[in-house]
């Protein structure tokens, strides 16, 4: 397992800055490339969601736009034909 190590507090305060630098040596120091653990079940997984959200956030755009325009349509329109 090839994981950054822990950075040492000094004084019980750290910065940003040092952070960044620090881990940024560390990355470029590394010699290979750290995979994922798995691809199959979980990138499926990670596909389904993305679509579903995908699908929610149009459902959401459309009924939204459906609303708006009865809103801004005509008063003939908005009340139908008369019975």
């Amino acid at each position: 397992m090839c994981r950054p190590k822990r950075p040492a507090v000094r004084g019980g305060r750290k910065t940003g800055m040092l952070d960044a630098v620090r881990a940024a040596r560390e990355v470029l120091a590394t010699e290979h490339l750290i995979r994922p653990r798995r691809r199959g079940e979980r990138e499926a997984l990670r596909v389904l969601l993305t679509t579903r959200q995908s699908a929610v956030l149009a459902c959401t755009a459309a009924i939204n736009l459906l609303k708006a325009l009865i809103i801004s349509a005509p008063d003939e329109l908005r009340v139908g034909p008369e019975a």
